[in-house]
């Protein structure tokens, strides 16, 4: 009788394999899922090329002169 429920045991969908079929897909997804929620954040923390492009924008605007352009730049610089 106990032989029985062994080979029984032996024989679900993870010991056959067929667990696999379910798994992997949806680990892909979550891995995928992962990676596009790391590269949206280090997209949004990529502070130090968004400032240095905001203040080459404000330079050409004309909102900001020549020496301010100097320091603001001197401060992102040594900031990284």
């Amino acid at each position: 009788m106990e032989d029985k429920e062994k080979k029984k045991k032996k024989y679900g969908a993870w010991h056959l394999g067929w667990g696999w079929y379910l798994a992997v897909p949806v680990l892909t997804v979550l891995s995928l899922a992962l990676k596009r929620g790391i590269n949206d954040v280090s997209d949004k923390t990529g502070l130090a090329g968004n400032a240095l492009d905001i203040l080459k924008e404000r330079y050409v605007k004309g909102e900001i002169d020549k020496d301010e352009f100097d320091q603001k730049l001197k401060d992102i610089t040594e900031a990284h």
